[in-house]
């Protein structure tokens, strides 16, 4: 058996002393992260990402990082964000950021003044602030009610919503223009859009038909099936390029 010094158990106890330490006691890290094949210790990173991936938002002060394009992903709040949407005043906003390392999606809520913003980023792209806000339309030649509309914007598309609720005396099979969509939720280019949407004739429900074309020109016209007048049209409307 080979002799060992006091010196020797000595040196080794530190070494166990120390490497206990950095496990145990210290807030070390002398171990490896946990990773999808291999069990571990949580990385700072990991928590990070975990801690986002709940309700809770961070408070920002004025002596953070505030500038919403350099923040990590993540939900935070805080006033005067730098790289805001341009009207946004110094109350408090809530800002969330998803995404990874090939895009991102940034939702800035201005909470005084109810109204959500949304950005996409992907490499060279940046959509800047997008406010998808629901606008009247005016509807015509004799049709009463509401008609609203509003864009939304992707990453790699841009929808419009469409919804509306009108009186009418539609008699005939006759195409009529019930509004002209506004050029903001209209598209330059694409074949014209044509789908269905709910009628009534009295109590009895049954179908009316609708076309969008040449852009912004929004159309109805009774089923050539149906004999019935139409006194109220209704339904939502939805497209993207």
């Amino acid at each position: 058996m080979k002799k060992v010094t006091l010196k020797e158990v000595a040196k080794s106890q530190q070494k166990l002393i120390a490497l206990t330490a950095e496990h145990m006691g210290s807030n070390g890290s002398s171990h490896l992260p946990a990773t999808t094949d291999q069990a571990g210790f949580m990385s700072a990173d990991d928590k990070y990402q975990l801690d986002a991936k709940g309700d809770y938002a961070r408070g920002l002060s004025d002596s953070d990082n505030l500038d919403i394009l350099t923040l990590g992903f993540g939900k935070f709040v805080a006033r005067n964000f730098i790289n805001a949407p341009a009207e946004v005043d110094d109350t408090v906003c809530l800002v969330e950021i998803v995404g990874n390392s090939l895009w991102k999606r940034i939702r800035f809520d201005w909470i005084a003044a109810g109204k959500t913003y949304d950005r996409y980023i992907y490499s060279t792209m940046d959509t800047g602030w997008e406010y998808s806000e629901w606008v009247d339309i005016v509807p015509m030649n004799g049709f009463t009610g509401t008609i609203q509309g509003r864009k939304l914007y992707g990453n790699y598309w841009t929808q419009v919503e469409i919804r509306l609720d009108l009186k009418c005396n539609l008699t005939t099979n006759a195409i009529t223009q019930i509004a002209t969509i506004p050029t903001e939720m209209t598209f330059s280019s694409g074949p014209a859009i044509y789908g269905n949407l709910v009628a009534q004739s009295g109590g009895i429900n049954t179908i009316a038909n609708f076309t969008l074309h040449q852009g912004n020109m929004l159309e109805v016209f009774r089923d050539g099936a149906t004999a019935l007048s139409i006194s109220r049209v209704y339904g939502t409307i939805t497209f993207s390029r």
